[in-house]
């Protein structure tokens, strides 16, 4: 069964009181705000519980004035209900989870997730460089070592602006 909540501020709050960083959200919700300055809602496909800490530094990363909408789903059989969930939130883009154990950045249920998306005009953004592979539009973060991967061609009904290639931003090379 899937669950969507638009309110992660008590959650936020709760987990901000341990200390957890957002660095790994951190320069991909730079590339984002920077190239979609107009789009302040980000949607998110996960098991919401395995992903609490990376949906809090999500939250963290992206700052005030962005709203998160998360879909608590744990199988692929439910992509399509969840997909349709977002886009009647009318979300601007979907960020993947890297350790999701479903909906992870180069997972079987990503490549669903992805298509499904794409099929609506909704890109999606990752971590690592399987996510561009699978089509996302890009990624950036620790495992990309720092390096901001752009797709070089988007599949489905998406027009969206894709970051300049070749950014880096910070961390070691």
């Amino acid at each position: 069964m899937r669950r969507s909540s638009s309110a992660l501020g008590a959650l936020a709050l709760g987990f901000v009181c341990l200390g957890l960083a957002a660095s790994e959200f951190s320069p991909l919700a730079t590339v984002a705000k920077s190239t979609w300055a107009d789009k302040h809602h980000v949607g998110v496909i996960c098991d919401a519980a395995s992903d609490k800490k990376e949906i809090l530094a999500l939250s963290e990363a992206m700052g005030t004035g962005t709203t998160i909408t998360v879909v608590d789903t744990r199988d692929v059989a439910e992509v399509s209900e969840a997909v349709a969930t977002l886009r009647a939130k009318h979300v601007d883009y979907v960020v993947l989870m890297p350790a999701d154990p479903v909906f992870h950045d180069g997972g079987f249920g990503s490549t669903f997730l992805i298509r499904d998306l794409s099929g609506l005009g909704i890109p999606s953004v990752g971590t690592t460089a399987r996510a561009v592979r699978q089509g996302a539009a890009f990624a950036i973060g620790e495992a990309t070592g720092g390096q901001l991967l752009v797709s070089d061609k988007l599949i489905g009904h998406i027009s969206v602006l894709l970051p300049d290639r070749g950014t880096y931003l910070g961390g070691s090379k």
